[in-house]
This record gives structure tokens, sequence and C-alpha cells, in this order.
């Protein structure tokens, strides 16, 4: 108990360091696992060895990896690899050996000499399987010693997957045999091992963006923007880091000072940062795709084959089903299943997108829901689909506000109620629509009711309005 104690001090001391960044504070809970994986492991009595974290790009892996190195490097033999760090010219490929020895050096320099045991000239080795033998030297040393060894891999899916099928086998294998070595990795997508046995012993552990009751329970300087910040920034930890520091350089601190400045400052930052850090490394029709998408909130291959062309046909206009599916599976760490069905962008990335794209884009961002309104009445007009009305609502709703400029914060007014209920009247008697029964009915209210989007933009009347439509009772009402 003691000894626990004192890690959760110590984990606190380092925490305090690290107040002024805010990536650091986000993942509280996160922390607390971590520690408790790595102290399961310490007393024997973990049946998980592999702690995988996961998230896109600026979710703050890197910065958390690092500050468990920090909190460590002096009471364990730890070792970080920054996967990036061996990647090499296309012609010499990736530096496994240079990573092992790297492994290597790193536990040894924190253990005893009287546990260690290493050749001369290994550092020059070339063969595999003796660095990786060098490294359980070391690991049955620690042991001896009675300490575990952390073994932290950041991006540890940039390996590539030949090097990364032998790093599963010869490293992460009798890691879990050895039971005494804690790996925490990396990565943009949940892990799964080929092999059962390490399967077994993986933890996914996701990273997730920073809602505004967190932004502002971590900013108390700036609880009063913490709405606006998380719609600005998505919630993604650097960014908000990147957003805060414009604040402060404009001295804006409270809602009266973010509105004198908003369009400069949201503008300025979209430029600066969102298409330095988020934008400029990705290929052309990437960006494009990714900026389209941000604008929907449930796409499919349905979808996709009927918005993309129309948009970007030099890319996508021989694209047929398989070819769209590869691209969902591409993005995947951009993309999300939704249990509703389809898929979604990141909720954090839509967001920040959504914004970006509305702010520097707006061409763009009215075209895409101009394109999809099309679409979604066009095929209400063939079937109808609970998602096809609701999603038509939405977009028609968004084009409302465009249209009246309410720009990325707009409150809510009598003309949005009444854009959706003439909507509904003007799509609810199509066809087999008036076949509608009560438990479709009900279905649609409890749909709308629910929705975050429209729940408080619709009518409270609007499910009688519906029944009437639907069993032909009103003509040209509201």
């Amino acid at each position: 108990m003691k000894k626990r104690s004192r890690k959760r001090a110590a984990m606190g001391k380092n925490i305090e360091v690290y107040e002024s960044r805010i990536h650091m504070l986000a993942h509280q809970q996160e922390y607390t696992r971590i520690i408790e994986f790595i102290e399961d492991v310490e007393r024997g009595m973990s049946n998980i060895f592999f702690l995988n974290l996961f998230a896109p790009k600026d979710f703050g892996k890197a910065a958390l990896i690092e500050l468990l190195w920090e909190c460590h490097e002096s009471t364990l033999p730890v070792s970080l690899v920054r996967v990036a760090d061996f990647h090499r010219e296309s012609d010499q490929g990736f530096a496994l050996c240079e990573l092992l020895v790297k492994v290597i050096n790193d536990i040894s320099f924190r253990l005893p000499r009287r546990v260690i045991s290493l050749p001369p000239g290994y550092e020059n080795l070339e063969e595999e399987r003796q660095l990786a033998d060098m490294i359980f030297q070391l690991i049955s040393g620690a042991k001896r010693f009675k300490k575990i060894v952390l073994l932290l891999i950041s991006d540890y899916d940039l390996i590539p997957e030949d090097h990364r099928r032998w790093f599963q086998r010869e490293i992460l294998n009798r890691s879990a045999l050895e039971r005494n070595v804690a790996v925490i990795l990396t990565s943009e997508v949940a892990l799964r091992f080929e092999n059962l046995e390490i399967r077994m012993r993986l933890e996914n552990l996701e990273l997730l963006e920073l809602d505004p009751k967190i932004i502002s329970q971590v900013l108390p300087k700036y609880a009063e923007l913490a709405t606006k910040i998380y719609r600005i920034t998505g919630g993604l930890p650097v960014l908000i880091e990147d957003f805060v520091e414009q604040l402060e350089t404009s001295q804006v601190a409270t809602s009266a000072d973010f509105q004198a400045h908003s369009q400069e400052l949201v503008e300025k930052y979209y430029r600066a940062y969102v298409e330095e850090k988020v934008l400029a490394s990705l290929a052309s029709t990437t960006r494009k795709t990714l900026l389209t998408l941000s604008l929907l909130r449930r796409f499919d291959v349905k979808v996709l084959r009927e918005l993309l062309p129309q948009l970007l046909p030099d890319s996508y206009q021989d694209y047929g089903v398989a070819d769209y599916l590869d691209l969902i599976d591409r993005m995947q760490s951009w993309v999300q299943w939704r249990r509703q069905g389809g898929y979604m962008l990141n909720p954090a990335f839509r967001i920040m997108l959504q914004g970006y794209t509305l702010t520097i884009k707006p061409d763009l961002y009215e075209r895409v829901n101009r394109v999809i309104v099309s679409l979604y009445q066009k095929w209400l007009e063939r079937e109808y689909r609970e998602h096809y009305l609701i999603e038509l609502l939405y977009h028609i709703l968004v084009l409302h506000r465009f249209n009246e400029k309410c720009g990325l914060f707009p409150v809510q007014d009598e003309m949005n109620q009444a854009t959706l209920v003439e909507e509904l009247q003007e799509y609810l008697p199509i066809g087999d629509l008036r076949r509608l029964g009560e438990v479709e009915l009900d279905s649609l209210r409890n749909s709308l009711e629910q929705d975050p989007d429209l729940k408080d933009r619709i009518s409270g009347e609007f499910q009688p309005v519906i029944e009437n439509l639907v069993n032909g009772r009103v003509e040209g009402a509201y």
C-alpha cells in the first residue's frame, strides 16, 4: 500500500509540473488506468501486459507517453521508442536493429552493473534475434533486481507490417511469458494482435476529445468560453492548447472580449493551426474528402457513391462499391461506425473541420449541404426511411442558418421551427408515407426528440401535424 501511495504521489507531482500543458491534464481518467496497469504488473496480479492508447493524431498521445517516461525513468528500467525515428529513406527501409539497440541502451542504463552482461560492439549487430535475446537477458536481470521493465512504444502502428509480425513474435510474445514487462503502446486505431495468446493480454484504451465541462475544469480562467473553445477546436487537446495561446496573446478571457474579436480570432486560428497541423500533410483529394464528410452526420456507401462524384468528379467518377469500402478502410483513423448505422467522422474532427469549412470555405460548405439535401429529397420520393427524413431536416436547418449568416454560434429562432415543420409537411404525404402506422410515427417522434441538433428546434405540436399529414386529413395546413 505504501508503494502504491508513493507512486500516486510521484504521479501527482509530475502532473503539477505540466499544469500549463492542457493535453497533460486532459486525460486524468486514462492516467489512473495506466498507473493501475503498471502497478498490477509490478505486484504480479495482472493478466493484461499490453495497454494500447489509441486515437487519431492531435489527441495528445505523444505528450502522454512523454509524461509516463518522465514519471518513471528514475524509478524503473524504462525504454521510450518513437517508431517514426526509425523510418529511413525508402531504399533503406525500417531500422529495426537500431530500434532494438535503443531498447537495450535505455534498459541497461537503468539497471545495476551487476545484472548487466552485454557483449562489446553489440550496437553494430545486424541480427535481430541476437538483439532480442539481449533485451530478455536484461529483463531477467531486472526480475532478479525485483523490478519490472516498462516499454513505451509511440506510434506502434507505424512499424511496417512484416517487422510488426516479427516484433509481436519475438518481443511481445516473450514479454507476456516473462510476466514482468508492462508494454504501453499508442496507435491511431485499436490494435488486434494476430496471436490469440497475446491478444488476450491486450487492452485497448481510447483517448477522447475534451467536452466543454472538462475544458472548464482544466481551464478555469476560460470557463466562460468553454463551449466556444470546444466548438472551434473540436475538443482536441493539442489544438485547444494552440487556441488558448492565441487567446492569451489577444488578451481575451470573457465572452464580451471574445465577441469583440471573434471573427479575427477564429479565422486566424483556422489558418494558422488547423491548416498547418491537421490539413497540410494530407493529399489534396484526402483533404477535400474530409472537409466534405465533416459536413455529414451520417454517411454510407450509397451516400458516397452519389455525393463524391458530384463534388470531386476527377477523383471519384469511376469508383465502385468496393472502391468506397476501401476508401472508408483507408480513413479508419478518422472514421467511426455509428451504432445507429452508417459511418461518421470522429466527432472531434467533424466539429473542428465543420467550423473550418464554414469559416474558410463557405462556398464548399453551402454546396455540400445543397447537394445532400437534393439527394435526400430524391430518395424520399422513392421510399420512406426514417433517417432520410431526419438527415434532410438537419441539412435544411444548416442551410437556413447559413443563409441567415448565423456563423459558428447560431441561436435558436422561430424560423428554425417553422422551416422544419414545412419540411415535415412537404415530405410526409409522399407515396408509402400515407401507410405509416403508429409504430413508425412513435419511432419518428422519439428520434426527433432525441436528436441532438433537432430536438430543441421542432415545434411541440409536430406529432399531431405528422399524424394528420399521414392520414391525409390536413392539406396545406401550417
